[in-house]
């Protein structure tokens, strides 16, 4: 293992296999090299089958991978079909087994397949498991169950028949079975049904959602949304997008929308480059293709694709002829679209498309003319069904053998039918309403490639031609689309059994849903997710858990973190253990803390990212701990010691207070394991905690006055510099830097060309890989950054022939830059923060002179206020918010570098100065990192520095911190958190 760890940190590469994966995985864990966690991870979750996923989800419940640890339950619970034949499952413990039937999200047609599963994996160890039978058979829905299955194999079990509690359990749900409000296990897709014409040829904006095993269809109309007809929708990362059609006016539309299936609201997105109505649409390799179609005046060939991280539409190639009414799908990395008709005729004719080539090739033709058909990829073919020939209705199918490149015919449609949707839900082609000869119809059939036949399915509520349909999936919402019971259809029944719930739970459900808003409180919030997710109703558990999430304080953190260990809320469990472990030094001195149990104590104080300054912290929590029930814990002092980093103290700290300590004098191994690392301690390869965030340093000129593209990492815990320059970026200098989900944007400033550019660059911290996303309006050198709202904010600048007053913002959700109102004057080399929700921009120059005024932006009127000027004019400065307060410091005043600083405070609009920094300095980055004000490089009178040194507000004082590698000005800083892989940024 360490031969392959020593080429990974020469190569950054490494062979991972099947057969070193795991213990390669311990040793990066054990070393902290957590991009080859990263690596390894990725091996396995690219490697989860039926057969090691179960093996997967145990190891990582051992070591922490808590992100491998979901996809890997996630695949057990969505391959369980094929999971519980494999020989893991048979090795679970009960307890595992139990977790795994409890679970919504099983993806299983028929709730048989998981009361076989678990009798099989009874009856692997009979004499040991038998005895579980009254644990696990409560988790298997019953009362979904057909009766006849229930009496011919769950009452004529062994299993069930020697069993007191199993034969209740049974003959309660038989007996009340009419009664019971059975709750269903989530689907693994849902149809949408979107908008169309109703039968009154009325436009309609209704879209419903068909679940296929409850066979069921829920209205989710959103009002917001306008009608539309003869347009295409495609579903998409978490969206579904409507494309072109009819809306509400007359006119063909290019306008595409976005419905948002977590939040359930639409918003307008790029749109297409031509009108297109009747259009073709389908998804292929993260983007969504739309061909053909009408655009009021012609029959379209034209083609073009949606790239939804730059929000933008791409033309293709034409296609070979015309489509209008055609139909399209996606199969094996290429594109089908077939039939339709040109502004002549309807076509037979269809042709493939190849985005590697960005070629059109024309196949063999169908057996009929078609348009107004549907066209879909089923078992690795293409499916031409329906449609219209120019003189009747079509109720004929056939099917596309891309490797012979023949069609042949298949069973014919139970009518005919035109302009209708299809998709394929759990292995069955849907054909849904549409036209049957000149009626609107509100049916729905299915086809079954196994049988050749075709079967009836629910009708949707709303008869509907000219929709279109897309299918929906994964999403932690799901039930939101789904009907939380069945047995609702007997009207006769005034009473339902629903056992364990309260009737003030009731109450607050019924609330929620008749008026979809419900009033969460700390003293109901646990009782409602809990009734909430018994019954099902994940979009109140949503709303629950989003309660819980913005509550979260160090107060009660670790209840939350509890609390979703035995209800499945994983997002919140995850989060509530990373609040726990980043506010670990609040978290330890609350009442919580004291009340855990060893494990879980080892569990945070083992976390890598366990957010604590100093080492001693960690010793003194645990002392706290075992100290608050002294008689039951002083056993658990050497588990939990080791898991103090030792060697990261100082060795005066651990003579003073670890070696002294009694916990630790009469424990004869807590002594020995101190005294190893004193005697060691210079020999210890120590691994430090990860550090809660990180200062990037970008760019600029170096001493030689060459432009760069150097970017230094700074850990400020460790007080080191780690190059993680990377060579695809441009040099640049005269720029701003800024963070923001995730990614690091590189704005305006001189790349290597002399010019000044409005070009904006993006680095993905998780890939480290750098690419152009929409430009400024204005080209700008020197420019003003911040962050504020989750935008990024551009500000003044010089444009290479003036200083700039105009600024700007980027939405990195819409790819696009909007204007704001000017300042009140050109800022040149001015610098600016965000505080409160405002924005504030101190001192620089205009095309005469250096200034010291400074104005507030205030985005919700769109109005700059000029406030209080500053004590000197400064350029080159720096200005960070810092402590509730805007910090000025350093700079240029026209005649000599700065060293002063100075601070402002909002709520009286005046300035005061601070402690001088220890040089002079301008032209330098400014952040702040774990309440410490850092000034990087820059210029110390006229030389280029690689000095960094750091203010503390708390002593008035300024301390040197560690060079950086390379001197540079004219730089760019910001600072990074939260990331996954955040030791790619620090030193091991």
């Amino acid at each position: 293992m360490m031969e392959l760890i020593i080429e990974f940190a020469y190569t950054g590469s490494v062979n991972v296999t099947e057969s070193n994966a795991r213990r390669l995985f311990m040793a990066a864990d054990y070393l902290n090299i957590v991009k080859l966690v990263q690596i390894c991870c990725n091996f396995f979750e690219k490697t989860l089958c039926p057969d090691n996923c179960i093996g997967i989800w145990q190891f990582t419940k051992t070591y922490h991978a808590p992100e491998l640890h979901l996809k890997a339950f996630h695949y057990v619970l969505s391959h369980f079909g094929e999971v519980a034949f494999g020989e893991e499952f048979l090795q679970l413990s009960a307890q595992d087994v139990s977790d795994i039937i409890s679970s919504d999200d099983l993806n299983v047609r028929q709730e048989a397949a998981v009361f076989e599963a678990i009798i099989r994996w009874i009856t692997h160890e009979p004499q040991e498991r038998e005895g579980y039978a009254d644990l696990l058979l409560p988790k298997v829905r019953l009362s979904m169950m057909p009766a006849e299955y229930i009496q011919s194999h769950v009452l004529s079990n062994r299993l069930v028949t020697d069993n007191l509690r199993c034969q209740a359990m049974v003959s309660e749900v038989i007996e009340s079975k009419d009664r019971i409000l059975s709750r269903p296990r989530l689907p693994s897709a849902i149809l949408l049904a979107i908008g169309g014409l109703t039968s009154s040829m009325e436009l309609t904006n209704v879209i419903e959602a068909f679940d296929v095993r409850a066979n069921h269809w829920l209205n989710i109309t959103n009002l917001s949304e306008d009608p539309r007809r003869f347009h295409g929708a495609a579903y998409l990362g978490g969206y579904v997008y409507c494309v072109g059609g009819f809306p509400r006016a007359l006119m063909v539309t290019n306008s595409v929308r976005r419905f948002d299936l977590s939040t359930q609201t639409w918003r307008e997105v790029a749109p297409m480059h031509y009108c297109r109505s009747h259009v073709s649409v389908t998804v292929l390799n993260g983007c969504i293709y739309a061909m053909g179609g009408h655009d009021g005046h012609t029959s379209l060939r034209c083609a073009e694709f949606y790239q939804p991280e730059t929000n933008q539409w791409l033309q293709i190639a034409p296609m070979h002829e015309q489509r209008n009414h055609a139909s399209c799908t996606a199969l094996n990395g290429k594109i089908y679209i077939c039939g339709g008709c040109d502004d002549n005729e309807d076509v037979q004719t269809a042709e493939c498309y190849n985005p590697e080539t960005n070629q059109w090739t024309l196949i063999s033709p169908m057996s009929s003319r078609r348009r107004e058909l549907g066209v879909i990829a089923y078992n690795n073919h293409v499916y031409a069904v329906g449609g219209f020939d120019g003189t009747a209705y079509l109720q004929t199918a056939e099917v596309y053998n891309p490797h012979t490149n023949t069609w042949r015919n298949v069973s014919s449609m139970m009518t005919p039918r035109s302009c209708f949707g299809i998709e394929v839900v759990e292995d069955r082609l849907f054909v849904v309403g549409g036209f049957i000869d000149f009626d609107t119809t509100s049916s729905v059939e299915y086809y079954d490639s196994e049988t050749n036949e075709w079967s009836h399915a629910c009708d949707m509520d709303v008869g509907r031609s000219v929709l279109s349909c897309c299918v929906i999936s994964g999403l932690p919402n799901m039930a939101d689309y789904t009907i939380p019971f069945t047995r609702w259809s007997e009207h006769d029944k005034k009473v339902y059994i629903i056992p364990d719930l309260s009737s003030d739970m009731m109450e607050l459900i019924i609330e929620f849903a008749y008026t979809g808003s419900v009033n969460v409180t700390e003293s109901n919030a646990r009782r409602l997710f809990m009734a909430a997710d018994y019954l099902n109703i994940v979009k109140l558990v949503q709303i629950c858990c989003n309660f819980f999430e913005k509550t979260l304080c160090p107060d009660n953190c670790i209840g939350i973190w509890q609390f979703t260990k035995t209800y499945h809320a994983p997002e919140l469990h995850l989060k509530a253990f990373h609040y726990v472990l980043s506010h670990f030094g609040e978290v330890a001195f609350g009442e919580e803390f004291l009340q855990l149990s060893a494990q879980d104590v080892s569990d945070i104080i083992s976390s890598d990212d366990l957010n604590v300054r100093q080492e001693a912290a960690v010793f003194e929590a645990i002392i706290r701990w075992i100290t608050h029930e002294p008689q039951e814990r002083e056993g658990y002092a050497d588990l939990l010691l080791p898991k103090v980093r030792l060697s990261m103290m100082p060795a005066e700290y651990i003579q003073s207070h670890v070696l002294s300590n009694r916990l630790v004098t009469d424990n004869l191994r807590c002594q020995a394991m101190v005294s190893e690392v004193i005697e060691s301690k210079d020999r210890i390869l120590s691994r430090p905690r990860l550090p809660s965030a990180i200062l990037l340093a970008i760019g600029g000129l170096t001493s030689s006055m060459e432009l760069t593209n150097v970017i230094e990492a700074f850990d400020v815990r460790a007080n080191h510099w780690l190059n993680i320059t990377n060579l695809s970026e441009d040099p640049r200098r005269f720029h701003g830097a800024a963070y923001l989900g995730g990614y690091v944007y590189c704005v305006g400033g001189f790349p290597r060309a002399l010019m000044v550019t409005n070009s904006v660059r993006r680095f993905d911290l998780s890939t480290q890989t750098w690419r152009e996303v929409a430009p400024m309006h204005y080209c700008r050198s020197h420019v003003s950054v911040t962050v504020l709202n989750g935008c990024i904010y551009a500000m003044g600048g010089h444009d290479g022939h003036t200083s700039l007053r105009c600024a700007e913002f980027y939405q990195p959700e819409t790819n696009q830059w909007l204007q704001i109102a000017p300042m009140h004057e050109q800022r040149n080399h001015a610098s600016c923060t965000a505080l409160n929700g405002k924005i504030y921009i101190c001192g620089g120059c205009d095309d005469n002179e250096d200034v010291q005024t400074a104005e507030c932006y205030n985005p919700e009127t769109n109005q700059w206020t000029l406030i209080s000027p500053m004590s000197s004019r400064r350029r080159e400065l720096g200005v960070i918010a810092y402590n509730n307060h805007v910090y000025a410091v350093g700079g240029f005043d026209g005649t000599a570098y700065l060293q002063t600083a100075e601070v402002y405070n909002p709520h009286t609009n005046t300035w005061r100065n601070v402690s001088s920094m220890m040089t002079t300095r301008s032209c330098f980055g400014i952040e702040v990192v774990e309440d410490r004000l850092f000034v990087v490089g820059g210029f110390i009178d006229f030389d280029t520095t690689s000095s960094v040194e750091y203010y503390d507000s708390e002593t008035n004082e300024w301390s040197h911190a560690c060079d950086m590698d390379v001197g540079r000005s004219v730089l760019s800083c910001c600072v990074i958190s939260g990331l996954p892989n955040m030791a790619d940024y620090t030193i091991p």
